[in-house]
């Protein structure tokens, strides 16, 4: 129980939100920060018998599983650290390509908005950990879309975009359809050498 303190988490009597432990007997409830579901651990001595997801709502189990990855709590850091967007580190000519940007955008949303409901929840409630603000840790959909803006894109999705971009269409019987295993070189300065797809 010593390593969950260490890594941010903290012992209640109930779990409730990411974070979180309990002890009762030979059952562990823990709260991980990775995971939509807390888990709840039956102990034999040292031996573990069983590990299930449960509801917070009910305290009813869900699903049995194998294992799962317990991840501290990165996002309680020091204030005098600072985040840096990943396109900060990109080479001016990057090429970026994406499979279904839409959808990873869309995605990305939902994580967002779930980061922002735990840190509101920790902060209404008082909880002694409060998880940073997500603005503090990630870029928003349009931030990001923002942030991909200055660099050369190839999207490879089925909805077609929208705004002041070129189109390239595959459409068979009037090109090769791009499928398959596609390679990308790229120099010690960041900058595309080659790209290619096997058909």
């Amino acid at each position: 129980m010593e390593f969950l303190e260490i890594n941010g988490f903290e012992r209640r009597d109930f779990v409730f939100a990411p974070g979180e432990f309990s002890l009762r007997g030979g059952i562990v409830d823990l709260f991980s920060f990775a995971h939509e579901f807390p888990f709840r651990i039956e102990l034999d001595g040292d031996i573990i018998e069983s590990i299930r997801t449960f509801d917070v709502n009910d305290q009813l189990s869900l699903k049995e599983i194998a294992h799962f990855s317990l991840l501290p709590n990165i996002q309680d850091q020091r204030d005098e650290e600072t985040t840096i967007s990943i396109t900060d580190y990109f080479d001016p000519k990057t090429l970026v390509v994406s499979f279904d940007l839409s959808f990873q955008i869309e995605e990305l949303g939902k994580a967002w908005e779930k980061a922002l409901q735990i840190h509101q929840e920790a902060v209404d409630f008082g909880r002694e950990v409060v998880p940073k603000h997500p603005k503090h840790i990630w870029n928003t959909p349009k931030g990001l879309m923002t942030a991909l803006q200055p660099f050369t894109q190839i999207h490879n999705s089925g909805a077609r975009p929208t705004g002041k971009i070129e189109i390239i269409e595959f459409l068979k019987g009037k090109a090769s359809v791009i499928a398959g295993l596609c390679i990308i070189r790229i120099d010690a300065n960041s900058s595309i050498v080659t790209f290619k797809c096997f058909i």
